[in-house]
C-alpha cells in the first residue's frame, strides 16, 4: 500500500509539474501588446465554450496559443482588424541589445500569427511578427523595446505610425506605471525620437485595478493633458468610460468619450462614441455606435453600425436613439457558419 502510494505521488508530481497545456477564458493584451491571459478554466468547461488552449515550454512561458470554440481549433479576429487567427506562435531568443555606449543583455520574444491552415497571415500594415526586446529585468521593473516585422524582417508602421516604442514598467502593489517612447528612423538609418499620428511623444500610463490615467505629452511640447479611464460595474455588466483626445480638421486637440459596456459574460457588446457635450459623434471609423450580438455559442451573429451623421436623414430614417439623439444604420456585417460552427464568410448588409 505504502509503495502504491509513493508511485501516485511521484506520477501527481510529475504530471503537475511537468503539464504543459492549460485553458483559459479569455485573453487580453497589456498596454504594449503582449498576451494576458485570464480566468483559467478546466478542460470540460473548455470542451463547451469558446475560450483559448495554451501551450507551455519548460520555463512555464507561452509558447502557443490555440483559439478554440468546444475543444477546437477555430479562427477569430482577435485584434478587431479584420483579420482573423486561430494561433499565436511564441519563441523567446536570449539575446544582446547593443547601443553606442554599452551591450545589455535581452530576451527577445516573437509572436507569429497563423490562420486555421497553419500558415502565416499579416495583421498590421503587412506585419507578420510583433517583437519584444524586455531587458534590465530588476524586480517590480523592465524596459521593453517593442516593434513590428514583415516577412522580410523589415520593420513596419503600428497603428499609430510608429516604428519602435520603448517603454519602462515600474510595478508596485495594486498599481502600475507604464511610459512609452516613440521612434522612427532618419535618412542615415539612426534612431530618432518621434512622434505618433496624434501628435504624442510620450504616453504615461498609471494603472490600477479600477481605473487608468493616461498623461501625453505634446512633440517638442512640456504641456501634458491628462486622460482618464473609469471601469463601473452595475452588477452584471462591465462599463469602461474613457476620456481620451484626437486632432480635427484644424489640427486643434479635441477631447470626446469612448464608451465600451460588455455583456454578463465579459464580451464587449456596444462601443459609443460620445463628444464633450456627451452627444453622439462619428469617429474616423465612420460610427457612433457599434452593436454586437453573439449566438447562444458565443459566436458572433452580426455587428451593427450606426452613425450620428444628420445629412443621413435624407437617405433613411433613424434606426435607435442614443439619450435623444437619432442614429442611423449604416451597415450590419452578418456571420455565416456551418454545422459545425465554422466561419464561412461575412455578408455586409448597407
Amino acid at each position: 500500500m505504502k509503495k502504491n502510494l509513493t508511485i501516485f505521488l511521484i506520477f501527481f508530481n510529475f504530471t503537475f509539474i511537468f503539464a504543459t497545456e492549460k485553458f483559459y477564458r479569455f485573453m487580453e493584451f497589456d498596454f504594449i501588446g503582449r498576451i494576458k491571459l485570464k480566468e483559467k478554466i478546466t478542460k470540460s468547461e473548455f470542451e463547451k465554450i469558446e475560450s483559448f488552449k495554451v501551450y507551455f515550454d519548460n520555463k512555464k512561458r507561452e509558447e502557443r496559443v490555440e483559439v478554440c470554440f468546444r475543444g477546437k481549433n477555430v479562427e477569430k479576429d482577435i485584434f478587431n482588424i479584420g483579420f482573423p487567427l486561430s494561433v499565436i506562435e511564441i519563441s523567446y531568443t536570449d539575446t544582446f541589445l547593443k547601443s553606442e555606449n554599452d551591450s545589455l543583455y535581452a530576451q527577445k520574444t516573437v509572436y507569429t500569427f497563423l490562420n486555421g491552415k497553419g500558415e502565416s497571415i499579416k495583421i498590421i500594415n503587412g506585419a507578420e511578427k510583433m517583437v519584444f526586446l524586455t531587458y534590465n529585468r530588476k524586480k517590480n521593473f523592465e524596459s521593453v523595446v517593442s516593434y513590428l516585422e514583415d516577412e522580410n524582417g523589415r520593420k513596419v508602421f503600428s497603428t499609430d505610425s510608429v516604428l519602435i516604442k520603448i517603454t519602462s514598467i515600474h510595478g508596485g502593489k495594486g498599481s502600475k506605471r507604464w511610459e512609452t517612447f516613440f521612434y522612427g528612423f532618419d535618412e542615415n538609418g539612426k534612431m530618432i525620437p518621434t512622434n505618433n499620428n496624434l501628435g504624442f511623444e510620450k504616453v504615461v500610463r498609471n494603472e490600477t485595478f479600477d481605473n487608468i490615467v493616461d498623461s501625453l505629452k505634446l512633440f517638442e511640447k512640456d504641456e501634458y493633458i491628462v486622460l482618464k479611464s473609469e471601469k463601473l460595474f452595475d452588477g452584471t455588466n462591465i462599463e469602461i468610460k474613457s476620456l481620451k483626445l484626437r486632432r480635427d480638421k484644424r489640427g486643434d486637440l479635441q477631447r470626446f468619450y469612448e464608451i465600451t459596456i460588455s455583456d454578463d459574460i465579459g464580451y464587449e457588446f456596444k462601443k459609443i462614441f460620445l463628444d464633450s457635450i456627451f452627444k453622439p459623434f462619428d469617429m474616423d471609423s465612420n460610427f457612433a455606435i457599434r452593436i454586437i450580438k453573439r449566438n447562444e455559442n458565443f459566436t458572433l451573429d452580426r455587428v451593427e453600425y450606426f452613425s450620428a451623421d444628420q445629412l443621413l436623414k435624407t437617405k433613411m430614417p433613424p434606426s435607435i436613439k442614443y439619450d435623444g439623439y437619432p442614429l442611423f444604420k449604416i451597415l450590419t456585417k452578418k456571420f455565416i457558419y456551418d454545422k459545425d460552427y465554422n466561419l464561412l464568410g461575412v455578408e455586409k448588409i448597407e
